[in-house]
């Protein structure tokens, strides 16, 4: 029997003999060996993929962050947290994923029809906290210089409405102060189930109001509530309006929720987006509604 050789004398037969004779230390040697590589290597090479740094966990609210959603936004958006007035005052992963798809699909220049520009379109976030949705959309505008935010003629520029109830109000202004979007974003009161806020009714119109995309994201979270969200999504979701709906399922009651609103109005569940396979593994859906065909017929 032939003796085991020395690391020294003979380093790659050593390491033969090591790896079928001691494998779990050996194996343990090289992998804590390769970890000042993998240091250096991996963190640019996931950002560099479209994977943000996870953001430090607050250890109390309230608090400002910051985000690009995945890097899809040029310039960081800035989000204060609070949640002394409600739940809404947090950012919900389904906010963040309607954001990363509004931004590619009316920003995108990659993946935008030509009929998906924003250009004079009014958009109507309903339970919109603290604005992330919507907020995240008008900053992908501005940074790609887009004139729905910067064209001269007003007619062409975009309408963006952040509402939710009067609790969340102060804080909506202070995102859209943050994010200097005063000019563009405008803020307001929409209890659901109560009639169309004035603000968004237009005259000239045949249906008394006229939004061209409403966003919704995390607005199934209260049972009790349903019944005035659906009101609510059918009174807007009429002529050419488009509604994008995001939301984790938490209870059996969201997805009964999801199976009164489909007989109300046309749904879609989008499925066209990099995340989708990581959003329904935590449960997070996203859908397109718009009003059922030969409704307005009848």
């Amino acid at each position: 029997m032939s003796a085991a050789p020395l690391f020294w004398q003979q380093p790659l037969r050593y390491m033969r003999f090591a790896s079928h004779e001691y494998p779990a230390i050996f194996y343990s040697c090289v992998i804590g060996a390769v970890s000042p590589a993998i240091l250096l290597v991996v963190p640019p090479v996931r950002r560099r993929l479209g994977y943000d740094d996870t953001p430090e966990i607050p250890h109390s609210y309230p608090a400002t962050s910051t985000t690009t959603l995945n890097s899809l936004l040029t310039t960081p958006l800035s989000l204060h947290q609070d949640l002394a007035n409600g739940c809404g005052g947090i950012i919900w992963p389904a906010g963040e994923c309607l954001g990363r798809y509004v931004v590619r699909r009316y920003v995108d220049s990659a993946t935008k029809p030509k009929e998906e520009s924003l250009s004079g379109k009014r958009i109507l976030e309903i339970g919109a906290g603290g604005g992330v949705t919507g907020l995240a959309l008008i900053s992908a505008l501005r940074d790609a210089q887009d004139p729905a935010v910067l064209s001269p003629d007003a007619s062409q520029r975009c309408e963006l409405w952040l509402t939710d109830q009067s609790n969340m109000l102060d804080l909506m202004h202070k995102n859209v102060a943050l994010n200097a979007m005063a000019e563009i974003v405008k803020v307001g009161v929409y209890d659901w189930g109560e009639p169309i806020p004035p603000y968004l009714v237009r005259g000239d119109t045949e249906k008394g109001h006229k939004v061209d995309v409403v966003l919704a994201a995390d607005c199934v979270y209260f049972e009790p509530a349903f019944p005035l969200l659906e009101k609510t999504l059918v009174e807007l979701v009429r002529g050419g309006t488009v509604c994008l709906f995001c939301f984790k399922k938490r209870r059996r009651a969201d997805l009964k929720f999801m199976k009164r609103i489909v007989k109300v109005l046309e749904c879609r569940e989008v499925k066209d987006y990099p995340e989708y396979e990581m959003c329904s593994r935590d449960s997070i859906f996203l859908y397109e509604m718009t009003e059922k065909k030969g409704k307005g017929k009848q």
